[in-house]
Formats: C-alpha cells, structure tokens, sequence
C-alpha cells in the first residue's frame, strides 16, 4: 500500500482494510464488502481468483527458558510434545499447519486457538504453549525465542484474492496491478 500511495498519481486514492481469517475474508469478498482481500488460497472456490504475491517463513515461537529456546532450528517431531497455541480452524494457517502435523502422521496438542498473532504471542510469552507463526517483526515485542522451523512446508504463500468477472473500481483495479506487477519483480 505504501508503495502504491508514494506514487504522486495515487495520491487521492484512500484505503479501509479490515482483517480477519481467511474463511471470513472471503465471505466477505463474495458478498461485495471487500474489493480485494490478501489471504491463504483455499480449494474449490471456482468464483475467486488467487494470485500468489508474498511468501512467509514460518517459524516456531517458545517462551524464554523454554527447553528448545537453547536451539536454533526444530522439526515437527521436536515440538510435539509440548502445547500448542494455534490459529483457529477457520484460518488459512490452521490449515497449513495441520497439514504439517498430518504430513509427520502426527497429532498436534492444540491448547487454544487465536486468530492473530499477537494473541498466540503474548500467550507463549506467558509460558502457556509454544506456536507455529509466520515469521514477523511484531514477534520482536514479546519475552519469546524464535526457532527455524525445519520442514519441507515451512513457508506460506500469501495470495491476492478478488471475485472473478466482477467490475473493479478503477482505483481498485489500478492497485490489483500495481500487486500483481511487484511481485513479477
């Protein structure tokens, strides 16, 4: 967005963003609420166009003096015994990372469930659980250790959602392709 807005052209454009989980994004998408959404891609959704546009490590985060904070990098198989905090089921990240957990032929130990992240962060600060997290600097604001999290499914592609065939405003349209352009770079 602040790539869009630096340029002179798009000075008068404003923006309203909203978030939410994936599930609810795109509701809200199909019902005209939301021109665009920024989101996980989700199958069988034939009216919705997914570009991907950004992609995320992710990492697993563990409470100070925690007994895997000593170690650098940790396998699902590392972190199975300890509680998870984790996204809610209607979140595209639950599904990725319980994909995770069914790829190890693993069951997670879901404590609780968030849909943000500092929710998830603020409660493995508190010693309450370990998380599976997208990388992020807001994770820098917690009392919390962040480990490399070693598999092959460690990362996440953010998509560019928007319905298809549905008119686009022209300001709309203008940032849809200014996305789509950057991440051709």
């Amino acid at each position: 967005i602040a790539g869009f807005l630096n340029d002179p052209q798009n000075e008068n454009i404003s923006f309203s963003c909203y978030e939410g989980n994936t599930r609810t994004l795109l509701y809200n998408l199909k019902r005209e609420k939301y021109d665009l959404v920024f989101c996980s891609k989700v199958e069988d959704e034939n009216d919705v166009e997914f570009i991907p546009v950004h992609e995320q490590n992710l990492v697993v985060v563990v409470p100070e003096g925690h007994p895997l904070a000593e170690r650098e990098k940790v396998t699902i198989q590392d972190i199975c015994p300890y509680p998870l905090v984790s996204y809610t089921k209607e979140s595209g990240m639950r599904r990725l990372i319980d994909d995770m957990f069914a790829k190890a032929q693993i069951m997670p130990n879901v404590l609780c469930q968030f849909e943000d992240i500092n929710s998830m962060a603020g409660l493995v600060s508190a010693n309450q659980g370990i998380a599976i997290v997208t990388d992020s600097r807001t994770l820098d604001n917690y009392n919390i250790k962040k480990l490399e999290l070693d598999t092959p499914y460690s990362r996440r592609v953010v998509y560019l959602a928007y319905v298809l065939n549905r008119y686009l405003p022209p300001a709309v349209e203008k940032f849809k392709e200014h996305i789509i352009q950057r991440t051709k770079k």
